[in-house]
């Protein structure tokens, strides 16, 4: 009896012992990044939430890419702009906008596109909103 119970031991040892393994499914949701996605607003306006994707909860950052026409008007009000479209959630609209850098408008060249503008935000929970912008970009 004592010979059997060594090796018995040691097949239930083995048996129950955790694995390290994952299963393919496992492992393919923890490869993958969150889903980052464009949303259009409207035309000549996409937002980028990063807080519903990769982004932390608070503060809420957003990405806005706008025609220079919709930055114009993103300039004019901003608080009203950001509300109006719906950038962040309705229970944490925006009240207050404080600008660190906003670029100038981009002069207009006859003949050549106007391009577009991005303006990064950050937006605590106190539903005050802080930007930046920049007219040079390329996608």
């Amino acid at each position: 009896m004592k010979r059997i119970t060594l090796p018995a031991l040691l097949v239930l040892f083995v048996f129950f012992s955790p694995t390290n393994e994952q299963s393919s499914a496992q492992q393919a949701a923890q490869k993958e990044p969150p889903s980052t996605e464009w949303k259009k607003l409207k035309e000549g306006v996409q937002v980028l939430k990063l807080w519903e994707s990769v982004g932390p909860k608070w503060p809420q950052i957003a990405i806005l890419r706008l025609s220079v026409e919709e930055y114009e008007d993103f300039l004019e009000h901003p608080v009203d702009y950001l509300n109006d479209h719906k950038v962040y959630p309705p229970e944490y609209p925006a009240r207050r906008f404080v600008r660190c850098h906003l670029a100038q408008l981009p002069k207009k060249v006859p003949g050549k596109q106007s391009g577009e503008c991005m303006v990064t935000l950050l937006h605590d929970i106190t539903s005050t909103s802080s930007g930046t912008s920049s007219c040079n970009v390329q996608f």
